[in-house]
């Protein structure tokens, strides 16, 4: 790899190559189509990065995707420290769907 070259993603699911006896020799052909996810190494550790810090900003409000998460697993919420759930609550009440979450934690007794 170099600090210039070109960062893909490898989905097993779409790239793998698969054993299937129906066909002759054995195997389907390899889908070599790899998404594109940065256009250097240096680019791809910005990304990760930048989103490290967006998860932590108390001012950046959490995407309504993981506030569905979660709702489903609000103990994986409370798997961090007393200081960090603190700012996560926080960016929990940026939002409608944030402050949906905090009310059912409230009424299942995980916050006051």
């Amino acid at each position: 790899m170099y600090p210039n070259g070109k960062v893909y993603h490898w989905d097993h699911e779409v790239n793998d190559l698969y054993f299937d006896m129906t066909v002759r020799n054995g195997y389907l052909e390899q889908n070599l189509d790899l998404k594109l996810v940065a256009n250097s190494f240096d680019e791809f550790l910005t990304k990760i990065f930048k989103t490290e810090i967006e998860d932590f900003d108390p001012n950046v409000p959490y995407s309504g995707d993981y506030i569905d998460f979660l709702m489903n697993d609000s103990k994986y919420f409370f798997m961090s420290s007393k200081k960090i759930i603190q700012v996560c609550l926080k960016k929990l009440e940026l939002s409608e769907k944030g402050r949906e979450l905090i009310a059912k934690f409230k009424r299942e007794g995980l916050v006051r």
